[in-house]
């Protein structure tokens, strides 16, 4: 590769890499902070992969159009038609786009994607893999047959600027919030104490950070999809069959109730009953 290519490469990256710590940009005075600082920036990186990138900011929809070559084509896209297969699927791209740009960790990723793929599905009917490809006992020209027809069919959709507007409650200038008064008497100090306070990012800010990053991200998934997707349908023989193993939630054929955003983080207080909720400063 030219040098050229290879310092610009250097440069997205280290730009990349410089946008995900701005973003959550937090204070520097631990000791003083009592630790809030790191808190918040913890805090901030979970907040950006659940709920902010794993649903909130961007869509996918996986689906398969124009299957042929194989008679199995009509079974095969009614079957990846069905909601509970299209959810599993979603879920399984949401997951592998997110943690493509480094913003979702695999304790993260594969609770959610278990929930919300699986966690409604019962023993007996487990949406992927589908019906039609179930049997690997086929001559290997049918088999080859049935691989390329799923590849040709697969279409994949990522929609990003989903974000909502600023609402009036998201404070407009981070340098006046904290305020200066509130600053004085969290630290119990009469200097600038900025340095101990965990500087506050909107809901809307951080969406849009992560719509951006998946909007750069979306051309590969978009167009690199087919092997995955006809792996996880069981209709091509590759190990592991999609990108995100997970073991189905069994709970769920109980009747448990299961939380399609996944497990909460342990610091959950810190979302004050809702992990939508914008009114902690310091997320």
């Amino acid at each position: 590769m030219p040098r050229l290519a290879v310092t610009l490469v250097l440069v997205l990256a280290a730009a990349a890499a410089a946008g995900a710590e701005e973003i959550c940009e937090s204070c520097s005075d631990d000791e003083r902070s009592g630790g809030t600082c790191s808190d918040a920036k913890t805090a901030c990186e979970r907040n950006l992969c659940n709920p902010t990138c794993l649903g909130a900011s961007f869509s996918i929809d996986v689906a398969l159009a124009g299957c042929s070559g194989w008679e199995g084509c009509p079974k095969l896209e009614a079957e990846a038609a069905d909601p509970a297969t299209k959810r599993a699927l979603n879920a399984q791209a949401t997951a592998k786009l997110c943690k493509d740009v480094s913003l979702c960790k695999d304790e993260v990723i594969v609770p959610w994607v278990s929930n919300l793929g699986y966690g409604m599905a019962g023993l007996d009917s487990l949406p992927l893999p589908v019906d039609a490809c179930a049997s690997a006992d086929l001559p290997k020209e049918e088999l080859d047959a049935r691989c390329k027809a799923c590849k040709s069919a697969v279409k994949v959709k990522v929609s990003t600027d989903l974000c909502p507007p600023a609402s009036n409650a998201e404070h407009k200038d981070e340098d006046q919030y904290p305020s200066k008064a509130d600053c004085k008497a969290f630290t119990n100090a009469n200097s600038d104490c900025k340095d101990a306070l965990p500087k506050h990012k909107s809901f809307t800010e951080k969406c849009k950070f992560v719509s951006k990053k998946a909007d750069g991200a979306k051309g590969s998934l978009e167009s690199g999809s087919a092997d995955w997707v006809c792996s996880c349908l069981g209709c091509c023989a590759t190990d592991p069959a999609c990108p995100v193993v997970v073991v189905p939630n069994t709970d769920a054929a109980a009747g448990s109730s299961v939380d399609p955003l996944g497990p909460a983080p342990e610091d959950a207080e810190l979302y004050l009953g809702g992990r939508h909720d914008e009114a902690l400063f310091f997320l």
